[in-house]
């Protein structure tokens, strides 16, 4: 896996072969002078985390072949599913990575723990999506706002979005109703 992420993060300045890409930036580097937003933070390999560490500490990265250091001036903002603190006291997450990361932490309840959130979140999918993909704005009935309102959502915001889309793909009607759904 670091060997996947390694290169788009950091950047590869190994001339490009058959058996590697061609020279790339990173995201890391691409975001200089602005933010760099990394989701899941939890998910990433323990030689990246150190890696990062160094990005965070020393502002500068080493990238894949390019042998000597290069500064980099970015913000840098994360995100997980995870308790970051728990990750740390199972040995999962490097502890002085959360430190740097943890600056200014800002929770985020799931959407299950805030309903009044649901149906905006739909009416700016169904607005997005429909017009992204060229369908018909449609609405929903009371009753499949009462269901939606209803569920557990384990994948938050993305399965929300994810239902939607599919319930606009889906509906032949101009009003969506829990069937669709």
């Amino acid at each position: 896996l670091s060997h996947h992420i390694e290169p788009v993060l950091f950047g590869d300045e190994r001339a490009p072969t058959q058996g590697n890409a061609p020279r790339a930036l990173g995201k890391i580097r691409a975001a200089e002078g602005g933010t760099l937003f990394l989701d899941d933070i939890t998910e990433l390999p323990a030689d990246i985390q150190v890696r990062l560490l160094r990005v965070l500490q020393q502002r500068e990265i080493e990238p894949m072949g390019g042998g000597r250091p290069v500064k980099v001036n970015l913000r840098i903002i994360t995100a997980s599913d995870r308790d970051l603190r728990r990750e740390v006291e199972a040995g999962r997450f490097r502890e002085d990575l959360y430190f740097r990361l943890n600056i200014l932490p800002i929770t985020l309840p799931a959407l299950r723990e805030r309903r009044a959130d649901i149906l905006p979140l739909v009416e700016y999918f169904i607005s997005r999506i429909s017009l992204s993909d060229r369908l018909a704005a449609k609405s929903l009935t009371a009753d499949a706002q009462a269901y939606l309102i209803d569920q557990a959502w384990p994948g938050n915001v993305r399965e929300l979005e994810g239902l939607i889309h599919r319930a606009l793909v889906l509906s032949d009607a101009y009003e969506i109703d829990r069937d669709v759904l």
